[in-house]
């Protein structure tokens, strides 16, 4: 049994309350300690030597605004009245000598002698750092799902204004468009299996490439070394590779038998290179400046690209800066 600072009448309550997992302490009307199960010296990581008879803001100093808040609620507990704080922070010293952070929600209520007098508060702590992790958690979600959400839309309409220039009909304008949406969508299904910390560049490029291929695997081959790109890195790159093989597949290697696609990469601390090569398709005239692919060639950020032609098709180079 602890010793009391102030003397306690009912100690009935201090049996009871001795026993419970539910931390709780006593102050006197001076907020001095008179009191403390052992949860609450376990919770606190506090001996009761150290508690007794020392005022609650001398044990756990606090900044003067938060100490006006808790030293308000108290005072209306005195003058009779239950009270609630509601998830206080507090830092707490660990057995291996490290401060955590613990929020504990508390209730006191007042205690009273026989005349009705207040005489102490009783303070009931429940420990909510789960909750409070957690709700934390779920507005970092939301806020990062309504970023991702505005950024999808916004590229989206950006899509649907470049798709229609220059289209001749709604049939045209629709298949362009759900085709590069279409882009888009297989990105983030990848980046969302891998809870949208990126992905690698050959899966990238793989997913890519099949669905515009249609004689498959065999029309293209692929060969570096592994590299994980960002999420946002990912994002932009799917639409730069959907449109070089949407040209693939229109006028380039994939829309001719002889056709053929080579795919090679190398990679440094700052920047990774990717080699685009067709073949088997003749002689391609210039590079034309004006098409939806030109414009997104020109403004994605941290991506540069350089189409040329040769002989017997198309080398673009794709740059992938780093530190973009």
């Amino acid at each position: 049994m602890h010793s009391f600072a102030g003397g306690i009448s009912d100690m009935r309550f201090i049996d009871a309350v001795e026993a419970w997992t539910l931390p709780v302490m006593v102050l006197n009307t001076e907020l001095e300690f008179s009191f403390a199960n052992q949860a609450y010296l376990e919770s606190t990581r506090k001996t009761w030597a150290e508690l007794e008879g020392r005022h609650v803001f001398d044990v756990f100093p606090e900044h003067p605004e938060r100490v006006q808040q808790v030293h308000h609620q108290f005072r209306e507990t005195i003058n009779g009245s239950v009270t609630r704080l509601d998830a206080q922070p507090f830092h707490i010293m660990g057995p291996d000598g490290i401060e955590n952070l613990h929020y504990w929600q508390a209730t006191q209520e007042p205690i009273r002698d026989a005349s009705g007098r207040v005489t102490h508060i009783v303070q009931y702590v429940e420990d909510v750092s789960s909750r409070v992790q957690a709700e934390t958690q779920r507005d970092l979600i939301a806020q990062e799902l309504n970023h991702r959400v505005k950024n999808v839309l916004s590229v989206i309409q950006s899509i649907a204004r470049l798709s229609s220039r220059g289209q001749t009909s709604v049939e045209d304008f629709t298949n362009e468009f759900v085709s590069r949406v279409g882009a888009m969508s297989r990105a983030h299904e990848r980046l969302y299996k891998n809870d949208f910390l990126g992905m690698s560049l050959k899966d990238l490029l793989n997913d890519e490439l099949s669905a515009m291929s249609v004689q498959g695997e065999d029309k293209f081959s692929l060969d570096g070394p592994r590299v994980e790109l960002s999420a946002e890195t990912a994002k932009d790159l799917s639409m730069v590779v959907h449109e070089l093989s949407t040209n693939a597949a229109k006028y380039g290697c994939f829309s001719v038998e002889t056709g053929s696609l080579d795919i090679i990469w190398t990679t440094t601390d700052t920047q990774t290179e990717i080699v685009w090569m067709e073949t088997g398709v003749g002689e391609v005239g210039p590079m034309k400046a004006t098409g939806f692919g030109s414009k997104l060639l020109r403004v994605v950020r941290g991506i540069d690209c350089v189409r040329r032609p040769h002989s017997d098709g198309i080398e673009v180079r794709i740059t992938l800066n780093h530190s973009a």
